[in-house]
């Protein structure tokens, strides 16, 4: 297998999956690149390490998860101690480059609230769900914003919500085990996924409810909830 037959079929790979790199630069650091969705943008990237043996590591920060790659007969001929040692190289580059991202949204988060006022009981979305303003909720021009907090209660990310019901999260954002908190009393703690939900259950039982804000972030805020609470 040469080397030129390795860098085509990684970007076959990464092609097959969205992204629309201009070429593969194989250097073992991370690369951003279009993808079909968004070919204006650059929310796809890849780390690729030549070899031997050649393996990679791409995603799409704007949704796909990272994958991994490893070259057609990267498994069966090379040692497995290598193998291992390149893959956990560019697995670290995306995880340096993914704090890097998380930290720098973090900030904007702030400074994002900072300009923020109280959110207004007649906000569109509100009178369409028959909700209250509830917990720490913000509104930025027509926008709910609802600030995303960590096990220890640090802002993450954010979300916003349109008068029409549209959601989108702050780019690059933390949202994984976060939760946006309507503190109640001490007893039964609650878990849901939107925010009009877990107003309704605030409103209907008077108990702290975490609005995980996402169908595939129900697990990870239950598992952080029941680490730190576990008599709730």
């Amino acid at each position: 297998m040469t080397y030129s037959t390795d860098i085509q079929d990684f970007q076959d790979a990464l092609r097959k999956e969205g992204l629309t790199p201009q070429g593969i630069i194989a250097d073992g650091r991370l690369h951003r690149c279009a993808t079909e969705l968004k070919p204006r943008s650059r929310n796809g990237w890849y780390v690729f390490h030549p070899g031997p043996p050649p393996v990679g590591v791409f995603g799409d920060w704007a949704g796909m998860g990272k994958q991994t790659w490893i070259g057609r007969n990267g498994r069966s001929t090379a040692d497995p101690a290598l193998l291992k040692k390149r893959m956990e190289e560019a697995q670290e580059v995306w995880r340096e480059e993914k704090a890097k991202r998380h930290r720098m949204a973090k900030e904007r988060a702030r400074k994002c609230l900072e300009r923020c006022k109280p959110a207004a009981t007649d906000h569109p979305y509100l009178v369409k769900k028959g909700v209250k303003v509830q917990g720490d909720i913000r509104s930025m021009k027509n926008l709910l914003v609802l600030p995303i907090l960590d096990e220890v209660g640090a802002v993450t990310s954010l979300q916003f919500i349109s008068a029409d019901g549209t959601k989108r999260f702050l780019t690059d954002g933390k949202i994984h085990g976060g939760y946006f908190p309507i503190k109640g009393a001490g007893g039964a703690l609650y878990v849901c996924e939107g925010f009009a939900t877990g107003a309704t259950i605030y409103e209907a039982t008077g108990e702290t409810v975490l609005c995980a804000l996402n169908a595939g972030n129900l697990e990870s805020v239950s598992r952080v909830v029941r680490r730190k609470y576990p008599d709730r």
